[in-house]
């Protein structure tokens, strides 16, 4: 989710609040598949907590990112 999160930052630089959102419920989604018997893996919910902690690195990339392209000096 961390590439995903950069790059919708990057794109939508207004809508990160929704862009994470978004990202969130798809990672949640993903994990309740996963938790259904048309997929044979297991539903772990700690596979989604490290999605989010991978969303908010991507975003302190950006930040950082943005933070060095537009300092003054």
């Amino acid at each position: 989710m961390c590439p995903l999160a950069v790059l919708g930052s990057l794109g939508w630089p207004q809508r990160k609040v929704g862009l994470i959102m978004f990202l969130a419920l798809v990672g949640a989604a993903i994990e309740v598949l996963q938790g259904t018997t048309l997929i044979d893996r297991d539903l772990d919910m700690f596979d989604w907590v490290a999605d989010c902690i991978g969303m908010a690195g991507g975003l302190v990339v950006v930040m950082c990112a943005n933070w060095v392209l537009h300092r003054k000096g």
